[in-house]
């Protein structure tokens, strides 16, 4: 018998949405897995294959997501950030190293509604460096025949806890690969980012395991008008890792969708409380709560707070201007980094300070009584990109506010040293937010990518010892500062050191001269270690 679990009222889905608004996929396909992981593949009655006499001869034996398709309702494009949703997993049929999935995604409370995503999984017991795809589709042998190839970058933060690429990322560097085909004119009748996001079926299969260098994505197109088709291949030197197919809709047009009204629990002109469940079953290669997926989502709900719910009178207030955040003071309790897959979590939100031109906005987490992350950000309010004064009104309504918090001004380093470490990344296409400008949790993430350099490569330009890996749970404090913005496909810089006098990693980062982002990140006092030699 096909044994069946149901998830009730489940908020990762609606926590995740790209640049239009609209809800990822890739997170879909993220959070699916986790929950298989954490629901099927971990309970007893699924633990024959830890026989010895079951496992493969050698190697990593671990759970390897090898094939899902996924099929979309028109209706999916429409789900509003912040949206809830019911989720059906059933295990179809289970063979010996195989496991088959159906999964089916409803609207909350919709289970008599048209099903918004249906997804098959096949999850394979086997190695990971031994792993390959028994049988591979003959149309994606003929590179001579792709339209257009592009070349990538393995980020660290695109590893799983298998240190292998995470599955749902093969999808995105086939949209990243597109989205560069069609800013070069290399896709036929396909002219606009949308059209990327008109998705109405996915199949994505692995063919082998890789973890760091760099992929080709070669893209093939369908042109027929009824059955508008993109496939991809992808690989490495003479190796292929991936073949997807993405069918567009052409049938449904793909439009910006705005900010859904969040589920709040408490309500105060000055503070929002929501309750976000089964936020943390997004992981790095830690098994960590994806710190930079996590920041990524409380700014999206932000922004849904600001505008959708009129927190402390800031969309009256926004009229006209532009909200430019230009600091943040992140603080990570150690308890974040051990919350489990399932933790259901209390975001607090609420307008801290005010000063003449700018406020700052303060978000916490709460797990069960404890605070898991602080967050506080300044943000500045401009008009035509000059900065503009709070009006008045606003000063007298907010008055015990006004210089609660006061930032000091932080400048960035005029000069890098010697030792720092260079790192490139160049800005993909979920890298981009509601601004159409790099997200700047982008530069956080490839900040830490550069630290993992550092650290797995054994280089000079830190003195503590973090191990083989740069964990991000060793940090305890990020002060971040934005100077400028950048764009997709742009090659930005980062250089990091390890200041000699204190606990403190430098991050700056630049495109060409100009100076886009500084952070210093302040390690935990228990890993501060004598200086190498």
């Amino acid at each position: 018998m096909a044994t069946e679990i149901k998830f009730k009222s489940v908020g990762d889905f609606g926590y995740a949405a790209n640049r239009y608004g609209i809800l990822r996929i890739d997170n879909v396909l993220a959070s699916l897995n986790s929950r298989i992981d954490e629901y099927f593949l971990k309970a007893e009655e699924y633990q024959e294959c830890n026989d010895p006499q079951d496992l493969p001869l050698d190697g990593r034996q671990r759970w390897i997501l090898y094939s899902a398709n996924l099929k979309l309702s028109p209706l999916f494009n429409h789900c509003k950030f912040g949206s809830l949703h019911d989720v059906t997993i059933q295990l179809e049929n289970k063979q010996q190293f195989l496991r088959y999935f159906t999964c089916k995604i409803w609207h909350f409370n919709g289970l008599n509604e048209e099903v918004l995503c249906s997804a098959k999984i096949v999850k394979s017991f086997s190695t990971v460096d031994n792993f390959t795809l028994a049988k591979q589709d003959d149309e994606y042998h003929h590179s001579k025949l792709s339209n257009y190839t592009c070349s990538i970058k393995i980020r660290p933060s695109d590893l799983d806890v298998n240190q292998v690429i995470k599955f749902n990322n093969l999808l995105l560097y086939c949209q990243h690969a597109a989205s560069r085909a069609i800013n070069d004119k290399k896709l036929e009748n396909i002219r606009d980012l949308t059209r990327l996001l008109e998705i109405e079926q996915v199949q994505i299969d692995l063919i082998s395991c890789v973890s760091k260098g760099n992929v080709k994505v070669h893209i093939w197109q369908n042109r027929e008008v009824e059955n508008h088709t993109l496939r991809f291949l992808i690989t490495q030197a003479a190796s292929k890792v991936c073949q997807v197919s993405i069918k567009l809709n052409s049938r449904n047009r793909a439009t910006t969708v705005p900010y859904g009204h969040l589920p709040v629990i408490y309500y105060e002109d000055n503070c929002r409380i929501i309750s976000t469940s089964h936020c943390c079953s997004y992981r790095d290669r830690f098994n960590n709560p994806h710190l930079i997926h996590f920041l990524r989502m409380t700014a999206d709900i932000s922004t849904a707070m600001l505008f959708c719910e009129d927190i402390a009178s800031l969309k009256q207030l926004s009229l006209g201007a532009k909200n430019v955040t230009v600091r943040h003071h992140l603080h990570l309790p150690k308890n974040f980094f051990s919350l489990k897959h399932d933790a259901v979590l209390q975001q607090e939100i609420k307008i801290a300070s005010i000063g003449s031109s700018s406020y700052i906005i303060n978000q916490n987490a709460y797990y069960q009584s404890d605070c898991v992350i602080k967050i506080f950000g300044k943000i500045v309010r401009s008009v035509d990109g000059k900065v503009k004064e709070l009006p008045a009104w606003y000063k007298k309504k907010y008055k015990h506010l006004i210089n609660k918090i006061n930032y000091p001004k932080v400048g960035f380093p005029t000069e890098i040293p010697n030792k720092a470490y260079k790192y490139q990344f160049e800005s993909q296409f979920d890298d981009i937010d509601d601004n159409f400008h790099t997200s700047q949790t982008v530069y956080i993430c490839n900040s830490l990518n550069a630290a993992s350099d550092v650290v797995r490569n054994k280089l000079l330009a830190y003195h503590t010892d973090f191990g083989n890996d740069f964990n991000p749970s060793c940090l305890s404090d990020l002060h971040t500062n934005y100077y400028a913005e950048s764009f997709e496909f742009q090659v930005l810089d980062v250089y990091t050191w390890q200041d000699c006098k204190d606990n403190t990693l430098q991050f700056l980062i630049k495109q060409r001269e100009q100076t886009l982002f500084y952070m210093f990140a302040i390690i935990r006092d228990e890993m501060i270690v004598e200086s190498k030699l």
